[in-house]
């Protein structure tokens, strides 16, 4: 991938001494090469193990299981004028989440088709579920007027299933209120919606330049 003005800006980010995480994506593994030819002394990680073995054969130091991070950069599916983010198609999320809290600074890379004044209704609020509590977690979301799909593969190491919850109004306008009901149901590990947690948007026009939200 071509290095972009959204790739150059962030990795001008990227200090001497920093912890960094990086996230997946080909955004974030072209900005890992671009942060990887300054030669900075940096330690950097990633909720994915392919990526924390690519930092490696790059060169970088790789934390293997941090305690705190000094900056993050991930991707998103879906962001809003609120810094609120749905990452639900690669069906990582509950790790990313958990790397994305122990950031100080968490960045988004993501194109401009991506950032919508409210969260993109195409996209699904996407459940972690333990397989045994599917069907209940299913019916959870039925009741609070979701239409649901049960993807058909399990998620990684853990054989958990992956529950997409969509939208039935025109925007996502109850997504909090949802979001906070489905994951107290019992058996859910986790969601794709991220609030709170991201404090920058890299939003890359079709022009090759730069907004910042």
């Amino acid at each position: 991938m071509k290095m972009t003005r959204q790739i150059e800006m962030a990795a001008q980010m990227v200090k001497p001494g920093m912890s960094v995480s990086f996230g997946g994506g080909q955004h974030v593994r072209a900005l890992i090469d671009a942060v990887a030819v300054r030669n900075l002394d940096i330690s950097v990680t990633s909720p994915l193990a392919l990526v924390r073995d690519y930092c490696r054969q790059v060169g970088f130091s790789v934390i293997d299981a941090p305690q705190q991070i000094d900056l993050g950069f991930d991707g998103c599916d879906a962001v809003d004028g609120y810094l609120n983010l749905l990452k639900s198609m690669g069906g990582i999320f509950v790790d990313e989440k958990a790397y994305a809290t122990l950031c100080t600074e968490y960045v988004i890379l993501t194109p401009e088709a991506r950032v919508q004044p409210t969260l993109d209704t195409t996209i699904p609020l996407t459940l972690e579920v333990v397989p045994i509590m599917a069907a209940q977690v299913v019916q959870a979301a039925k009741n609070l007027d979701l239409d649901v799909r049960v993807r058909p593969v399990v998620q990684g190491e853990r054989g958990n299933r992956l529950l997409d919850c969509f939208c039935k109004a025109d925007e996502w306008a109850r997504i909090r209120e949802q979001n906070a009901a489905l994951t107290q149901v019992n058996g859910v590990v986790g969601s794709s919606l991220f609030t709170n947690l991201a404090t920058q948007v890299l939003i890359e026009t079709p022009d090759d330049g730069v907004r910042m939200l």
